[in-house]
């Protein structure tokens, strides 16, 4: 930037300036103050002697006053002429009367009279009597045009001192800025030219200025030596940056390498453990269902779930892994928190019996459904279930979901976990969610696990919104926990109450305070208000002494084991008295724990944990009378043929590719028991081949083989298909991999549906039936009976003497309830309740090769999964006229085997 004025004007000028204001304002001061000094003391002297002549006038002034005489009066005022500050003078009588008037000047028209600046007055006295008053005009134009003139002389004098004072500062202050503009310049120069070898020229005066141009130039000099080290300096750091850079470069790129090669080790691990697992799992599973002695059977079970806890594990470090590459992805579907809840808890209710713990489970009520990850959060809770019935040893686990606030469509919900087990330190507590580690490195040994679990736990519902809590102390167990938002889900029916029921007078009896709690709440919810016993010989009392009243118990629901009296015994106690022949009785039962036959035809039977949608329905039937007591039973293995699995068999040309030979047996086993037509080809290329010389309806395509792959296989079957014009054949993939990813990455490359290893055959039945279609078999629907599969039948007679009539009557015992939910699904759009009923509808009528009845229920399950209630209510109807006609044919089964 340049300077367009000589090196110091400007400042020069405002110094210059700045002078000649100063002495300007002080000599103008000065002078305005004393003539005003000297204006105000002219004033003061002109009022003294007006007031002198006023009062002198005004003694001439009696004698007039005193007689009237106004001539005397007008000549004496006439003297005042001889002063020209009075310009006008009045006489005024005690009567206010003016006697005489005196004007210095006539007003004529036109002219501009003259103002009166003060008055002066005197009173008129005659020997000390007042007579009346003078009054003077006065004016003081004349001192005021003589301090005109002084203010001019003023301004006058302070002109000439201003233009002598701005000459001389001029002169002395350009002397003394000249040697600051020279500094201005250069520092213009150095600081817009970087010119640091620049240098003001010194001079010899020893003032502030010189003092200031060495010390300037000092400072150039530092500045140019720091320059100089700091260009050093740059060229040295942007060579480390430049190297650097490299070196960060080569980092990610080898960080990348390492990501790559640890997602391409997990894929080749997971493909190598899952090939021979999925021989495992599907030989043992094979196995189980053949011809074997007890002792064959349990080494047989021990593989498979050996096998099954080996996927587990798998799983495990899998879902690690992708939640530490920020590769997990949750998805928000629609979904039942009781049904969540309530199946885990079903599904470890055998293992919590094994260790005589009591499982309890407590779910919202009335019943929520939301959107979110079921699975997500069904592994979380399954994880924690698992640990807490690991880890206890007596006592009790307890599930539970409860609604804390709802705000519109938003769900506060708190999901819990409690258990009487060893206990938790805190100093254990610390590292508990950490991965890979346990509260206590025995707790491996003694009870396994890899410790991964609670971390991947909580890391999933951390990217839920969440925090997993955990209240705990040595010896009196723990409670783990924690709070989801989720929305609730309106478009399938969210919290639809179960229908009030009859308000019957109804006695529970459970030794668990926790358990009897629940089914407190429970009833009072439902609309009855029962009364509570703590064992079988308090309820015993209540019984007995109600029964003597006006208003019996109408219902009993009882736990089945209690401490000195189960409920057989109470039963047994009951049928000894006929005051409770319509006394109807619920037992809750532990899983797995058989019960005597002796109870048939005296009580309904529920598994425990109960569901609410099965107690509700068992109540309703005794409200309505409309039941049977049947004995529950032991239940039975769904493990069988396809047939007791509720499915039809399918029909079609499979061609499987698959290079694994443990794993071709395993699937042409499963394949051929589904009845299908299969071909085999170890590899891509045979594959092909294959499909040349004949049709195939569908194909399983292993992804890892020899000579070529399935990616590559199925790329080349698309091609041949678009280039001849053929439809295009279902092809399956089949991987060990389940990693994230694969899936997308098997349907881009032309595949239609996607299976992991190891899959069960009801895995592969699911699959293959979205593809394929169903055998043709013969129904009796349009008949007056129904077929039952002999084969099933068959099957249940070798099983066990007097299984066949066991498993009917678990049928006819609870299947009304069954009914009952489905009524009451379809009556509400509940597709989730018809969903799940459906399904258990289906296998206990497989159990019994009641197969039309199964493939309805199948039916209705698949409309009921799909959302489509208004086909899932025609399913329902075909289902009831079904029932109907399976329950004559059971009966007539019965009939025969009891004559047998």
């Amino acid at each position: 930037m340049s300077n367009s004025t000589p090196p110091g004007t400007s400042l020069t000028r405002k110094i210059s300036l700045l002078a000649m204001l100063l002495t300007s304002i002080a000599v103008l001061g000065a002078a305005l103050v004393s003539s005003w000094q000297q204006y105000n003391y002219f004033v003061t002297q002109v009022n003294n002697q007006l007031q002198i002549l006023a009062e002198a006038t005004a003694l001439n002034m009696a004698a007039p006053s005193m007689f009237a005489d106004k001539d005397a009066a007008q000549q004496t005022l006439a003297v005042l002429r001889v002063e020209p500050k009075v310009i006008a003078a009045r006489l005024i009588l005690i009567n206010n009367k003016q006697l005489a008037e005196y004007r210095a000047v006539l007003p004529t028209p036109g002219s501009t009279p003259i103002v009166r600046d003060t008055l002066v007055r005197a009173d008129v006295f005659w020997a000390d009597e007042p007579l009346g008053y003078l009054e003077l005009d006065v004016t003081l134009k004349p001192l005021r045009e003589q301090f005109y003139g002084q203010i001019g002389w003023v301004l006058a004098a302070a002109l000439v001192a201003l233009l002598v004072s701005g000459i001389l500062a001029w002169t002395l202050i350009s002397r003394v800025m000249r040697p600051l503009g020279s500094l201005s310049e250069l520092a213009q120069k150095v600081g817009d030219e970087g010119q640091y070898d620049a240098r003001a020229p010194e001079t010899s005066v020893e003032d502030e200025v010189g003092l200031l141009t060495r010390r300037f130039n000092a400072m150039l000099d530092r500045i140019e030596m720091q320059d100089s080290e700091l260009r050093q300096n740059q060229e040295l750091l942007e060579q480390r940056v430049f190297e650097r850079t490299l070196e960060l470069q080569y980092a990610r790129e080898q960080a990348e390498a390492a990501s790559k090669a640890k997602s391409d080790f997990l894929a080749v691990m997971s493909h190598e453990i899952r090939t021979p697992l999925n021989g495992i799992m599907g030989m043992t599973g094979l196995l189980l269902e053949t011809e074997l002695d007890s002792k064959q059977k349990r080494f047989a079970r021990v593989a498979r779930r050996s096998s099954e806890d080996l996927l587990l594990i798998i799983n495990d470090i899998l879902d690690f892994s992708k939640i530490e590459a920020g590769k997990l992805e949750l998805e928000s579907l629609p979904f039942s928190l009781n049904t969540l809840v309530e199946d885990i808890a079903e599904r470890y209710a055998p293992i919590a019996q094994s260790k005589n713990l009591e499982l309890l489970c407590r779910t919202p009520l009335p019943p929520v459904s939301v959107m979110g990850d079921g699975p997500r959060l069904g592994q979380v809770i399954t994880n924690l279930l698992s640990n807490a019935i690991k880890f206890t040893e007596d006592g009790e686990v307890e599930i539970g979901v409860a609604l804390v606030a709802r705000h519109d469509d938003k769900l506060q919900l708190r999901f819990s976990v409690r258990d009487t087990g060893i206990g938790i330190s805190p100093e254990q507590s610390a590292k508990l969610f950490q991965s890979f580690t346990q509260a206590d490195s025995s707790m491996s040994r003694k009870y396994g696990g890899t410790g991964l679990g609670l971390a991947i736990s909580q890391r999933l519902i951390e990217m839920m919104g969440g925090q997993i809590q955990l209240e705990s102390l040595p010896g009196e167990g723990s409670r783990f926990y924690f709070d989801l938002h989720l929305e609730a889900d309106n478009d399938a029916s969210a919290d639809v109450a179960f229908h009030p029921l009859k308000p019957l007078r109804t006695l529970v009896v459970d030794d668990n305070d926790v358990s009897r709690d629940i089914l407190d709440e429970w009833l009072r919810t439902w609309g009855i208000a029962p009364v509570l016993a703590e064992s079988a010989a308090e309820a015993l009392a209540l019984l007995n002494k109600q029964a003597k009243t006006d208003a019996p118990f109408e219902l009993l629901l009882t736990d089945w084991a209690m401490p000195e009296m189960n409920a057989g015994a109470v039963l047994d106690s009951l049928a000894a008295s006929p005051l409770f022949e319509s006394l109807a009785v619920i037992i809750l039962c532990p899983a797995g724990v058989a019960i005597q036959e002796s109870l048939a035809n005296r009580a309904l039977m529920l598994f425990k944990p109960a569901r609410q949608a099965e107690l509700h329905g068992l109540i309703a039937q005794v409200a309505a009378g409309d039941f049977i007591y049947q004995p529950l039973g032991a239940p039975v293995s769904k493990q069988g043929t396809l047939a007791t699995s509720g499915l039809k068999p399918l029909s079609g040309r499979v061609l499987l590719a698959e290079d694994n030979p443990v794993n071709q047996e395993v699937a042409k086993a499963m394949l051929q028991r589904m009845g299908l037509d299969l071909t085999l080809a170890n590899n891509g290329q045979e594959a092909l081949a294959l499909i040349d010389r004949r049709g195939f309806d569908l194909v399983l395509m292993d992804c890892q083989m020899p000579v070529m792959d399935g990616f590559e296989a199925s790329r080349r079957i698309r091609q041949r298909e678009q280039s001849i014009g053929l439809p295009q054949v279902p092809i399956v993939a089949l991987t060990a991999n389940a990693i994230s990813g694969d899936r997308e990455h098997c349907l881009a490359q032309g595949m239609d549906d996607y299976l992991s290893k190891p899959f069960s055959q009801m895995q592969l039945y699911q699959t293959l039936s979205r593809w394929l279609p169903e055998q043709q078999t013969p129904s009796a629907v349009g008949g007056e009976a129904i077929e039952i599969d002999q084969q099933v039948i068959r099957q249940l007679r070798e099983l066990r003497e007097g299984l066949l009539l066991k498993i009917i009557g678990l049928f006819r015992g609870a299947s009304p309830a069954l009914i009952t939910q489905l009524r009451q699904a379809v009556t509400t759009g509940d597709a989730n309740l018809l969903y799940k009923t459906a399904h258990n509808f289906k296998n206990s009528a497989a159990n019994l090769g009641l197969l039309d009845l199964a493939a309805a229920c199948r039916d209705c399950e698949a409309s009921a999964r799909k959302g489509d209630m208004e086909d899932a209510a025609q399913q329902v109807d075909t289902i009831l006229r079904l029932y109907d006609l399976s329950l004559e044919g059971l009966a007539e089964l019965e009939r025969k085997e009891r004559s047998t």
